[in-house]
């Protein structure tokens, strides 16, 4: 696929991206954080004893996250008996699926040295880049995991942004202060109102 030119992350298209999805059963979001830091490389054993051994710590740090919305600590507390689902390959419950204020949350306590890009499908095969941190600027030396949400919840890992400079540079690029920041996966705002903020703000 030839290179497209670009010069931020605001808005991808799905021309612009190579994706690698995953089986979702509740755990798409960190199976597809898991399957970026290592680079889609990782054992289907070795990635489920990673997520098993997340929800635990996110269990076992259940005090610390009383930061956290009332959807995520509910969702904390239904994983004390589901920490050992992925081991058995069971899937997960509405209600009890990770968002990405879980992820950037399960980031800060293990303290791994990455940061993710998360994208949201708001009109078809468009692709938008959301707020979900209060600093988004690249950290030099972290891993960059950018993962994107189809428009019907499913979120899958992107493998590769395929234009004219590296995701390094988009970021560096990308004027953060325009992005809509939303306090949780499912947004407050309308899906096409948003994207035409976004757009008009660009």
């Amino acid at each position: 696929m030839s290179k497209i030119k670009k010069s931020n992350l605001i808005f991808i298209s799905r021309d612009d991206v190579d994706l690698l999805d995953n089986d979702g059963k509740g755990y798409c979001l960190i199976y597809a954080f898991f399957q970026g830091i290592h680079d889609g490389r990782q054992a289907e054993k070795d990635r489920n004893i990673c997520i098993s051994e997340a929800m635990k710590l996110m269990v076992d740090k259940e005090e610390e996250a009383r930061i956290l919305s009332t959807n995520s600590r509910e969702t904390i507390g239904k994983w004390y008996d589901k920490y050992s689902c992925p081991l058995e390959n069971l899937a997960l419950k509405r209600g009890e699926f990770w968002t990405y204020e879980l992820l950037e949350f399960y980031i800060r306590i293990s303290q791994m040295k990455a940061q993710i890009y998360y994208f949201k499908e708001f009109v078809e095969n468009m692709f938008v880049l959301v707020k979900t941190r209060h600093s988004m600027e690249r950290i030099p030396d972290y891993k960059v995991v950018t993962i994107l949400e189809l428009m019907n919840g499913h979120k899958l890992l992107i493998r590769n942004i395929n234009v004219d400079m590296s995701v390094e540079e988009l970021i560096d690029n990308t004027n953060f202060d325009v992005l809509v920041d939303t306090s949780d996966v499912l947004s407050p705002y309308d899906n096409s109102i948003l994207f035409l903020l976004i757009f008009v703000e660009r």
